[in-house]
């Protein structure tokens, strides 16, 4: 498995992180553990990482520049991901579908996912593991958070 080390250390968002985020424990803990997901992805990995480009640093960006963000991370992923594993797109919300986030879910270790989650200026990325548990994943302190048994509990349908 090909590791993401050592590659992109420059943001491609070209966002300084002025504002450190505290500890996802800390805040926002319980909307990232009632986030569902929605995905057209027929075959999961056995494990895999959930990572968004949105609203990096915590701070609410527009449309438009979230999708770009998206793009950015498609194609860091593409450049690092290698072939034999996969990537696909899935979307972080809340149960009401009020508030989205498009992402990627990677056939990737935890520390790769890290990677990405820090190069894009992410405060969690979301780790399901072989037993499909759910753990959302602090990005600067790497403390793993319990957050659903399985993961096809959290699957839900497009709204």
């Amino acid at each position: 498995m090909k590791s993401f080390e050592g590659k992109g250390a420059v943001s491609p968002l070209g966002l300084a992180d002025k504002n450190p985020k505290p500890d996802v424990s800390m805040k926002n803990r319980s909307s990232y553990s009632q986030a569902v997901f929605v995905t057209e992805q027929t075959h999961l990995p056995e494990s895999f990482v959930v990572v968004t480009a949105y609203n990096p640093n915590g701070v609410k960006h527009t449309h438009r520049d979230n999708r770009y963000f998206n793009t950015q991370l498609e194609a860091e992923i593409k450049k690092r991901l290698g072939t034999g594993r996969c990537f696909f797109e899935i979307t972080g919300q809340s149960i009401c579908g009020s508030h989205k986030e498009l992402g990627w879910g990677i056939d990737c270790s935890v520390a790769e996912g890290l990677e990405l989650g820090a190069l894009f200026k992410q405060e969690a990325i979301f780790w399901i593991n072989e037993r499909r548990q759910i753990y959302l994943v602090d990005v600067k302190t790497r403390q793993k958070h319990p957050i659903a048994k399985t993961f096809e509990k959290k699957l839900a349908k497009p709204i």
